[in-house]
């Protein structure tokens, strides 16, 4: 009986649209793009972490990638992404440099902001925040600014060559993104996100202070929808505890 009043309770308190089936068809509502921007370091032998310009200058590297999704419904997308790129940086105190580059993996939830505060509004503008997890196959290098001679690796023998397999390490990104519709199938998008990885050795640099690196991705892009959106039946969704009410 407590379970039945308890249902009742959500179902008269939650917004109306979250109680009727907005869901999208399953063959609609797909898209795809491709993005390009710039990857920036966060860890050990970064000094710039609060100076945006020598950041980009002295601690980034270009990254490029692709993606894949679908609108699950106005509110939310599901999305795959795959991004190359490259980071860097040195540390002038201790003489040490580095450089990496790494493949990344993940699957991230985009929720819209703007259709979940102005749901009735239809705008071109959308503000998304963005979470997921995925996985970043690297390979490092660390060597000593005066000689440039290497000091550590990961992936790569003395002579610079790859070694085996790169190194991998599960990372949560988090971050914040724009779109702007150009048109039904093509958007505009831009997007910053910050990658928390489960390695303190994407500089090659195992740490003292425990801290596991980061690195941040700005990119804009363009996503192209493949087929429109169409809609499931939007009737009502039936409360169990009015039906159980009715019997």
């Amino acid at each position: 009986m407590h379970l039945r009043k308890i249902i009742l309770i959500l179902c008269l308190i939650l917004p109306v649209q979250f109680l009727t089936a907005q869901n999208y068809n399953w063959k609609s509502g797909w898209f795809m793009g491709i993005d390009a921007g710039v990857s920036s370091f966060f860890g050990d032998l970064s000094v710039h972490d609060f100076q945006i310009l020598k950041k980009i200058n002295y601690e980034s590297g270009i990254a490029a990638g692709f993606s894949g999704g679908k609108s699950l419904n106005r509110w939310f997308d599901l999305e795959l992404n795959v991004i190359k790129g490259r980071l860097e940086g040195s540390n002038s105190a201790g003489g040490l440099a580095f450089r990496t580059r790494f493949t990344e993996l993940s699957v991230s939830g985009r929720a819209n902001l703007t259709t979940l505060l102005f749901s009735k509004n239809t705008l071109p503008l959308h503000l998304y925040f963005t979470g997921g997890f995925g996985n970043v196959f690297f390979r490092a290098v660390k060597h000593n600014s005066s000689d440039n001679e290497p000091d550590n690796t990961v992936g790569y023998d003395d002579s610079g060559n790859r070694k085996g397999r790169p190194e991998n390490a599960p990372i949560l990104p988090v971050g914040f993104a724009i779109g702007f519709d150009l048109s039904k199938r093509v958007i505009l998008t831009g997007e910053f996100s910050f990658r928390l990885a489960h390695s303190d050795l994407l500089d090659a640099h195992k740490g003292s202070t425990g801290i596991n690196d980061r690195y941040s991705i700005a990119v804009i892009g363009i996503r192209y929808r493949l087929t429109p959106v169409i809609k499931k039946n939007s009737d009502a969704i039936p409360c169990p505890a009015f039906s159980s009410l009715i019997h």
